[in-house]
């Protein structure tokens, strides 16, 4: 065993530079982040009432959604989306796109509410429930700050 902690260390060491010169620092922020998240939920909500599911795919209206998270309980139905990133996020619950500012760099991208509504609505439509038992949040995974009020189910 102890003959294969060098070895093991180089190679980490090697697929982390590699991870580095191809951009790969993101994904890796990125898979550190689902890692949190899904750690956290599996803390703080006991097995007993809480089933907890990631990376779920339906069939959306017109293309194949994916659930970050899907949370199934006596007490309703909850999707979680994860966005990764870091810097100040600006934009209105109702506004098509948001602005995420890093330095000086800054850019648009769309606003992640309409994506986890599309799929609490395509939840809605394959199980039949009650629009009153799915809920959704919205997590922002990374340094971020919000420039403006978010609503009360997204958060950091």
């Amino acid at each position: 065993m102890e003959g294969l902690v060098l070895p093991i260390l180089i190679f980490a060491l090697v697929c982390l530079a590699l991870a580095i010169k191809l951009g790969g620092i993101a994904a890796c922020q990125q898979w550190w982040a689902t890692l949190r998240i899904r750690r956290l939920l599996q803390l703080e909500l006991p097995r007993s009432h809480y089933t907890i599911m990631q990376n779920v795919w339906l069939t959306g209206h017109k293309e194949l959604l994916n659930i970050d998270y899907l949370v199934v309980s006596v007490y309703g139905i909850f999707v979680i989306k994860q966005v990764s990133g870091s810097g100040l996020i600006s934009g209105k619950p109702g506004d098509a796109r948001w602005l995420r500012s890093t330095g000086r760099k800054q850019h648009y991208f769309p606003n992640p509410l309409f994506e986890c509504l599309g799929e609490v609505k395509a939840l809605r439509s394959l199980l039949g429930v009650d629009a009153s038992l799915l809920n959704f949040m919205l997590v922002f995974a990374g340094n971020v700050k919000f420039n403006t009020p978010m609503p009360v189910n997204v958060t950091r």
